[in-house]
This record gives C-alpha cells, sequence and structure tokens, in this order.
C-alpha cells in the first residue's frame, strides 16, 4: 500500500534524523512533522512507479522540500533541512517560499532565483548563519517580500534585491537585519535603489 500521508508532528524532535526520503505517493505532510530534526540533512523524494501518469505532489531539490499545488500550479518551497550548510540556489521553478520554510537552518548563503514570486512572512526565521541573501538579477516578474519575511538573522550582512520588486509591506523588516553592512539594487529599480548602502 503506497504512503500518502505523513501526520502532524510525526517525527518531531526526532534530532538523530540525517535523511529523509519521501515515495512520490505522498500527498500530505502534516503541521510539524519535521519540526526539531536539528541533525536533518536532505530530503529525497524517490519514485514508486515510473508508469504512473498521477500528478506529483513533493518533489525535492538539492535537499530541499518542494510541494506542488494541483489550483493554482505553483511550486512552493515547503521545508529546508535544518542542518545543510553552505550556499543554496532555490530553483528557478519554485514560485513561492513558504512561512518558516527555512526556519533554523544553518545555512550561510541564499540565492533567489529569477522564478520565485514570493516570499512569505517569516520564511527565513533563526538562521543563525546565514551571512548573505542574494537574488538574481534580470527576473522578468515582480517579487514580494511579506513583512518579516527575514525575521531574527544575526549575522546577514549582505543584501542584493532585484530591479523587480514590488513595495515592501513594511521596510522595518530590514530594520531586523542588525548586522547589514551592503545593500545593493539591480540597476533600474522599479521602487527603490541602493545609495551608499541605504534603501531608497
Amino acid at each position: 500500500v503506497p504512503v500518502t500521508q505523513i501526520v502532524d508532528n510525526a517525527f518531531n524532535k526526532c534530532s538523530d534524523i540525517v535523511t529523509v526520503l519521501i515515495p512520490d505517493t505522498l500527498t500530505r505532510i502534516g503541521i510539524g512533522a519535521f519540526e526539531g530534526c536539528s541533525s536533518l540533512e536532505k530530503f529525497e523524494v524517490y519514485v514508486v512507479d515510473p508508469a504512473s501518469t498521477t500528478p506529483k505532489i513533493y518533489s525535492s531539490a538539492d535537499g530541499a522540500l518542494l510541494f506542488f499545488d494541483e489550483a493554482s500550479g505553483n511550486t512552493y518551497l515547503e521545508l529546508f533541512p535544518r542542518a545543510k550548510t553552505g550556499t543554496y540556489t532555490i530553483p528557478e521553478n519554485v514560485d513561492n517560499v513558504r512561512p518558516y520554510a527555512f526556519k533554523n537552518s544553518r545555512l550561510e548563503k541564499v540565492i533567489i532565483s529569477k522564478g520565485v514570486k514570493y516570499i512569505a512572512e517569516s520564511a527565513f526565521y533563526k538562521c543563525s548563519k546565514l551571512h548573505t541573501i542574494e537574488f538574481e538579477f534580470g527576473r522578468e516578474e515582480s517579487v514580494t517580500i511579506e513583512n518579516n519575511a527575514f525575521n531574527e538573522l544575526p549575522k546577514v550582512e549582505t543584501l542584493i534585491l532585484p530591479a523587480k520588486l514590488n513595495v515592501i509591506e513594511d521596510l522595518k523588516t530590514l530594520d531586523k537585519l542588525e548586522a547589514l553592512k551592503t545593500i545593493q539594487v539591480e540597476a533600474g529599480g522599479e521602487n527603490y535603489s541602493a545609495t551608499e548602502n541605504l534603501l531608497c
């Protein structure tokens, strides 16, 4: 019988889990299913039946878990493994980054690809090692950054923003980046530019 659901809090605080292998038959992951998995480095979605034509809801990309919403046609970055380090580039097929997707991750640098259109509140929350947030230049569609999308990030020093950036809901979001030293905005910014590392 194929696995289709992981219940709420199923692996909550299972601190020894390093890799999670998920069948592509899965249709739901419950709230807090992997909360507190402090050693988790990788999600990997595997194919159960190569001949199946059923739409796949979950997939993985370089260790992160993605969710496809059939109704909207959007792909979400659902969960990022807490113990994965280094630099991560969000795939270009991702439209949205979920709230708390990167909660407590040990990532040092994130590159947000041209396909991402929306970054939810607290998408990046308590990422204690994150020092650089970089949006790829040359995007065709604008991106929206929700209030508090970058929340409790004590080491972020560099923020590189795209020209096609919708009005940030609350600029105080950036005030919370207390270590911020460098702000750069792609030339031709629709709503913002950067002068002497100040957003204007």
